[in-house]
């Protein structure tokens, strides 16, 4: 059997589409998407080889050998998702802590240790899983390899360092609440998800909840999760895989512990019974942040691969609807973009942008109309196709660098999941047609099940939706036909409820 899995993903980009609507009316002058030329390539996904070390430790071991470079991911199946209620925040410090010294190195020593190889090292939380990245010449893989394993399974958690550690993350909390996108996002993901969900709060927590942890509990953070059966080692270079062995068994081979386990898929929040309409102040602010919230899909859903081309055509790109709207025909922003974050539990697509604070009541309007015009799930000529080009480029690029390649496989690593799970993703990518992009977006794309998360001057955003109420429409916008905007609740830059001011121009 062949150890690639040979994805003709071609089709995506082959067949042309109806004509379908030309879009919204007054919309003629606007230039027809460039529809990219069909390809007859065929793209290959390299299949891991797995190694099973002797205390458990699964590694799936990629082959690369066009650059000298090693890259190696581990992956640990606890995110912030696993932070306990009040202590939000303590897996995040947890692995800011791990690379704070060892027990042979201090933290500055460690780190000159890492820059004298020339190595680059990155821990990082997300929702679902950890990862801890080490990227190093293949020479220096051996002498990388061994301050890799001081840091997973040998951190000093000194109470000096975790003092300054709790101090500098308490600090970019404080300033967290002085960025409007970062604020919007910490609100957003609040409230879309609810303060019982495990994906509600930020990976790095709220001033109070940190500001709560000890390093008792770091410690016990790392003992309770940081163990072979909880990881995944992903590892991409030129090795003979027995020497390969060898080699992390000498570095591994006493690192034990039993499975964590992970957590079982029945949380799930119901979506938005209804639109929601929040505010949070920034006095002064030149520009204000727009976001908005509506399902997505988990990560596994057989319908995902829609949803990614479908928002790919909507905000997922430079030449997207959403940006050639606000920022290329509005002027109103530097840039409009849409994502999707599909997790193990649940999903959302959210659509976000920065306008001019004069513009905030025309960024809603146009909001709302490229939201409705995708509800009406009407493809324009030549989406579809780009779409996919988009969508089949964005995996070439991968496959052409270690990072990229890594990155393919570590949902499936965290998740438990078949190595090669992401073939069903790329084979419904393959097959998807019009009527699939139209069915998907008409489910997804409802305006009334919103929410709209607004950071800026509360005056100005106030006379924004006054404006956008009494007139139906905003300056320099086209009238909005069945606008709705529900009445506005306003929150603390952490998400908590605040009163509505009585002043009506705060």
């Amino acid at each position: 059997m062949s150890r690639s899995l040979r994805l003709g993903l071609c089709a995506l980009c082959c067949g042309l589409l109806p004509s379908g609507c030309a879009g919204r009316p007054g919309s003629a002058a606007r230039e027809e998407i460039p529809i990219p030329a069909a390809s007859t390539a065929v793209i290959a996904l390299p299949e891991p080889e797995i190694l099973e070390l002797s205390n458990g430790l699964e590694v799936w071991l990629l082959h690369s050998d066009h650059v000298p470079l090693v890259e190696a991911s581990l992956i640990v199946r606890s995110g912030s998702a696993s932070d306990p209620k009040g202590k939000e925040g303590l897996m995040s410090l947890a692995m800011d802590m791990m690379d704070e010294g060892t027990g042979k190195l201090s933290s500055i020593e460690l780190a000159d240790e890492i820059q004298f190889l020339g190595a680059s090292l990155d821990l990082s939380t997300g929702k679902d899983y950890s990862s801890i990245e080490l990227k190093v010449l293949q020479r220096n893989f051996p002498t990388a390899l061994g301050l890799f394993a001081d840091i997973l399974l040998r951190p000093s958690f000194s109470d000096e360092d975790w003092a300054r550690v709790k101090r500098l993350t308490l600090n970019d909390l404080k300033q967290r609440e002085e960025r409007p996108t970062s604020v919007a996002r910490v609100v957003g993901d609040r409230l879309y998800y609810g303060d019982e969900h495990p994906y509600a709060h930020p990976e790095d927590g709220y001033l109070q909840s940190v500001d709560g942890i000890t390093l008792a509990e770091i410690r016990k953070t790392h003992n309770r999760l940081f163990h072979p059966g909880n990881s995944v080692l992903l590892i991409t270079g030129d090795f003979e895989p027995a020497a390969l062995r060898r080699e992390l068994e000498r570095r591994f081979a006493g690192w034990k512990g039993p499975a964590a386990g992970i957590p079982a898929k029945a949380r799930h929040s119901a979506p938005l019974a209804r639109q929601r309409l929040v505010v949070v102040d920034k006095p002064g602010a030149a520009q204000t942040v727009i976001r908005i919230y509506l399902p997505g899909k988990a990560y596994e859903s057989p319908t995902a691969p829609h949803l990614a081309l479908a928002n790919t055509i909507f905000g997922g790109t430079f030449t997207s609807r959403l940006n050639s709207n606000l920022r290329e025909e509005k002027k109103i922003t530097y840039g409009a973009r849409s994502g999707l974050a599909s997790r193990r539990l649940w999903g959302h697509l959210v659509a976000s942008s920065s306008v001019e604070s004069g513009a905030t009541a025309l960024g809603i309007s146009e909001f709302f109309r490229e939201f409705q015009e995708m509800a009406r799930g009407t493809l324009r000529k030549g989406e579809l196709r780009k779409a996919a080009s988009t969508q089949r480029s964005r995996l070439i690029e991968s496959l052409q660098t270690q990072a990229g390649l890594l990155g393919i496989y570590s949902n499936a690593a965290a998740l438990n999941l078949e190595p090669m799970e992401r073939r069903a993703f790329y084979a419904a990518m393959e097959a998807a047609g019009e009527n699939d992009l139209e069915e998907i977006s008409k489910k997804i794309y409802r305006w009334r099940k919103a929410l709209v998360v607004l950071v800026g001057d509360r005056g100005v955003i106030n006379q924004a939706i006054e404006e956008l109420r009494k007139n139906g429409r905003a300056r320099g916008g086209a009238p909005l036909a069945g606008f709705q905007l529900a009445p506005a609740e306003h929150f603390s830059r952490e998400g908590l409820a605040e009163p509505a001011s009585s002043d009506p121009k705060k």
